[in-house]
C-alpha cells in the first residue's frame, strides 16, 4: 500500500515537472526568430555561417509545420498559418531571394517557396497578399533580371563580401524555378481566381501571366 502510494506520488511529481511540449506555433516562431536573427546580425554575406546556422532546416522546418496544421482542417485561421500571415514571412524571403545573399540563398527560398504553394491548398495561402505579391515580384525579378547582384558585382570584377570559393561557383536555380512555376501553374488551372495574382502589372494590357512568360523562356533558354 505504501509502496503503491510512494509510486504514484513519483509518478504525479514527473509530471508535474516534466516540461511540456512546444505547441506547433511556439516551434514556428523559434524557426523564424533564428532566421531573423541571422539576418539581423548582418550575416548575410558570409556563406559558410549561413549553412552553420542551420538556416536551410530551419526553412524545411517551417513549411513542415504549415504542412501539419494544414491536415486539421482549420484553413487559413489556424495559430501557425496567422503567425506566417502577420510576420511576412514570404515577403521577407522573397526579399532575400531577390538578393540572393549569400549566394545560394535564393536556391533554398525558391525550394521553400515551391513547398509553401504546393501544400497551399488547405492553408488558402494563395489569396493572401502577403503571399502571392512577394511571389509575383520574385518571378518577375527572375524573369527579367536572372543575374542576381552578386554576380554582377564579379561580372564587373567589384568587390563582392562573398566567400573566394563560392565565388568561382556559380549556383544554378534554374531547376528550382521552373519547379515552382510547374506548381504554381498548376495551382491555377485548379483555382483561375488565382490567375489575376500572377498577371504582369506592368503589361496587365497585354494579359502577360508571369507563370507563362517564365516557362516559356525556359523552353528556349533549354
Amino acid at each position: 500500500m505504501v509502496t503503491r502510494f510512494i509510486s504514484s506520488a513519483i509518478t504525479s511529481v514527473g509530471e508535474v515537472l516534466a516540461p511540456l511540449p512546444q505547441s506547433n506555433v511556439a516551434n514556428l516562431r523559434n524557426h523564424w526568430k533564428e532566421i531573423k536573427k541571422f539576418y539581423i546580425d548582418e550575416k548575410e554575406d558570409d556563406y559558410e555561417a549561413f549553412h552553420e546556422s542551420q538556416l536551410p532546416d530551419h526553412l524545411v522546418s517551417m513549411v513542415s509545420i504549415l504542412e501539419e496544421e494544414g491536415k486539421q482542417g482549420l484553413g487559413d485561421t489556424g495559430p501557425c498559418v496567422e503567425f506566417f500571415l502577420q510576420n511576412k514571412i514570404v515577403d521577407t524571403l522573397c526579399g532575400l531571394a531577390e538578393r540572393d545573399y549569400p549566394q545560394g540563398v535564393r536556391k533554398f527560398v525558391l525550394n521553400t517557396m515551391n513547398h509553401t504553394i504546393a501544400i497551399s491548398d488547405n492553408l488558402h495561402l494563395l489569396h493572401h497578399m502577403s503571399v502571392h505579391r512577394p511571389i509575383r515580384n520574385l518571378i518577375r525579378r527572375i524573369i527579367l533580371n536572372p543575374t542576381t547582384p552578386a554576380e554582377k558585382e564579379k561580372e564587373k570584377g567589384g568587390a563582392t563580401p562573398i566567400n573566394e570559393s563560392i565565388n568561382m561557383l556559380k549556383i544554378n536555380t534554374d531547376g528550382e524555378f521552373v519547379s515552382l512555376l510547374e506548381t504554381l501553374a498548376g495551382k491555377l488551372k485548379k483555382d483561375p481566381s488565382l490567375i489575376v495574382f500572377f498577371m504582369d502589372e506592368i503589361h496587365y494590357d497585354e494579359g502577360d501571366l508571369l507563370v507563362y512568360q517564365g516557362l516559356v523562356k525556359h523552353l528556349w533558354d533549354s
